[in-house]
């Protein structure tokens, strides 16, 4: 293997036989002239090819931040793929969503990420090594997420028209203010909006006006936690606490929360959490329970952040339009 150098080329691939499927990646590492630094070769488990595609990327930029790399020409034979981080498609799946953002967090810790579609034809060894790693019946390597919620939230890109890729974070005045009936059409809209996305909550939408009315009175009268964050003189986001209905469970709260996407990756989310969290501790609450989509590893992340720990894992809990999703049941002690 060669040296490796402050800037690198990177060739990654993704393969999966049955899509999903046994999926595998390959990476290579070369220099400017194509000498060859390094390379990554391992199974993954049973996986669609779009994930083997996003995963390849992801231990790729792992391995060269390892290595002290600062600006990565990354090649792939994915246009999905290069097209999506460059922002030219919408990314709609939720299982590549937190992969996307991911990359988004991992790319923003180098000086300069040039992304490339390449054809397949000169992609031979990446792909090589995918399949070698199929073939050879290695043992899956383990997913994991490096990204904490704060890297996440301040990931946002800054498109440019030269051929790098740049990023840069953003930041956004937010007033977390207490949830009011005055409120509650545009709190709607945001439920509404964060729901019909299909990924981040339970609700596909927003339940009628009054059944929406009578939950917030109900966290009102039995002093829960109810509050919005407003940008840009409207409602963005929300956080409530549920007290637990029988005296035995009334020490216990359940956190819902969400923010509408045009926000997010601005701080809002960890905003309102700071201060769900703090009223929940003034108003006597010793635990804080959830349950979150495991496709939605931004949230996660940021739960982490916050000192939760995750309980256990419902397999296939989900089901919508066909789709199976696990939830993840996490608490966290006040």
């Amino acid at each position: 293997m060669g040296k490796w150098l402050k800037s690198v080329v990177m060739y990654t691939d993704g393969a999966s036989r049955g899509n999903p499927g046994p999926a595998s990646i390959g990476v290579v590492f070369t220099n400017s002239k194509g000498d060859e630094i390094d390379t990554i070769c391992e199974a993954i488990g049973d996986q669609t090819n779009n994930f083997a595609e996003y995963f390849a990327v992801l231990e790729g930029l792992r391995k060269a931040l390892k290595n002290d790399v600062t600006h990565v020409h990354l090649k792939s034979d994915s246009e999905f793929l290069i097209k999506q981080l460059k922002g030219e498609y919408k990314v709609k799946s939720a299982t590549i969503l937190p992969l996307f953002h991911e990359a988004k967090s991992l790319i923003k810790k180098f000086k300069a990420v040039k992304l490339e579609h390449i054809r397949r034809e000169k992609n031979k060894e990446a792909d090589r090594l995918a399949n070698k790693a199929l073939d050879t019946g290695k043992e899956p390597m383990e997913f994991k997420m490096s990204a904490s919620q704060g890297e996440l939230e301040q990931a946002t890109f800054n498109f440019e028209s030269s051929p790098a890729l740049t990023v840069k974070p953003e930041a956004i005045d937010v007033e977390v203010v207490n949830m009011e009936e005055e409120y509650l059409d545009e709190y709607r809209h945001v439920l509404d909006t964060v729901a019909r996305e299909e990924t981040h909550i339970c609700f596909v939408k927003s339940p009628p006006r009054e059944q929406s009315l009578d939950f917030f009175k109900k966290v009102i009268t039995t002093n829960g936690v109810f509050i919005l964050a407003k940008a840009k003189n409207r409602v963005v986001g929300w956080a409530d606490i549920t007290r637990g209905g029988e005296p035995r469970f009334s020490h216990r709260g359940w956190l819902g929360m969400g923010v509408l996407e045009e926000f997010r990756g601005q701080g809002v989310g960890t905003q309102l959490l700071e201060a769900c969290i703090a009223q929940a501790e003034e108003k006597g609450f010793e635990q804080i329970n959830l349950s979150v989509f495991g496709t939605n590893i931004a949230a996660i992340s940021l739960y982490r952040k916050f000192g939760f720990r995750i309980d256990g894992v419902q397999k296939n809990a989900s089901k919508y339009n066909g789709q199976y999703t696990d939830i993840v049941l996490m608490t966290l002690e006040i």
